[in-house]
């Protein structure tokens, strides 16, 4: 029974030994998978993921044409407001007056000198620099633009430029921009004309003496006299004027004054009266050796 004892004990230790081996084993494994987990690969290449230098910042700056070397696409400038002002600001002006627009650049500014300077003027067809013809140096910081008679073709965005001296010649800075806006003069009423609807009412229409360009600048008024009290016209609008059963009176003779007048920035910048006379149906003309002057008919309707 001894002998027999001894005989196991060898196989029980080897059967610990390899338990133990497995383990270990398996607990090496485990390590290594979380480790792969915690700690990323090195990237096989370092360089990949580096980011360059940055040597230029783009600033957001108004510009002609862009330069052609691609290696000179972003250029670092200040904003505008700092070299210099143009004046006067968004400018209007009646067909056949005259403009003049100043672009001035600051002392202190770079490349600040009257040579460096030009006007531009915005088409349809991009910026088209405006001639020598109408631009004038005042002085080493300052030059004009003076169109004599503008036309309502000229409205339109007029821009200062400055050439750059350490750029190529077709980089500008933009200094400044105004708008020019054109229009036509009032004119005086055209095509007269009144009707009578059913005896009890009267419309007086016209057409505009002109065909603006901004119609919503021009303001109409229309007075008229009857007997001997001038009134405001009580249904207005810029081409006609209407009386309802309440305001007409059938009989008389009315004389009305229509007013065009032009407003730019709420004030009045031109006016123009038309005077006519209006003989009703009933009017009795026989008190007149003549009746007055442009004597508008009446139709009955």
């Amino acid at each position: 029974m001894a002998d027999s004892g001894r005989g196991a004990r060898p196989s029980l230790g080897w059967a610990v030994l390899l338990l133990l081996v497995v383990l270990l084993l398996d607990v090496s494994a485990t390590t290594a998978s979380t480790l792969d987990h915690v700690i990323p690969p090195a990237p096989a290449h370092p360089a990949d993921n580096v980011t360059a230098p940055v040597d230029h910042v783009t600033a957001n700056v108004d510009r002609v044409t862009a330069p052609t070397d691609s290696s000179r696409q972003h250029i670092r400038v200040s904003p505008f407001q700092e070299y210099g002002v143009v004046s006067p600001d968004d400018p209007f002006r009646f067909e056949g007056q005259s403009v003049q627009i100043t672009c001035s650049v600051a002392e202190t500014g770079p490349h600040a000198h009257s040579g460096n300077l030009l006007f531009v003027r915005k088409t349809t067809q991009g910026e088209a620099p405006l001639g020598k013809d109408l631009v004038q140096v005042l002085d080493t910081l300052s030059i004009s633009l003076t169109l004599p008679s503008v036309q309502v073709a000229d409205e339109g965005t007029y821009t200062c430029l400055m050439r750059r001296a350490d750029q190529p010649v077709e980089d500008y800075t933009v200094i400044g921009h105004q708008i020019l806006t054109v229009d036509y003069p009032p004119q005086p009423v055209q095509n007269v004309t009144c009707e009578i609807y059913n005896w009890a009412e009267m419309t007086c229409t016209w057409r505009l003496g002109v065909a603006f360009k901004h119609p919503e600048k021009v303001k109409v008024d229309v007075d008229y006299q009857l007997a001997d009290e001038i009134h405001r016209c009580p249904m207005v609008s810029k081409t006609s004027c209407r009386w309802d059963e309440r305001s007409f009176h059938d009989g008389h003779l009315y004389w009305l004054q229509v007013t065009v007048t032009y407003l730019v920035a709420g004030q009045d910048r031109a006016s123009t009266q038309s005077v006519f006379t209006v003989a009703t149906n009933s009017y009795d003309t026989s008190a007149f050796d003549s009746l007055p002057e442009n004597v508008t008919p009446v139709q009955a309707l």
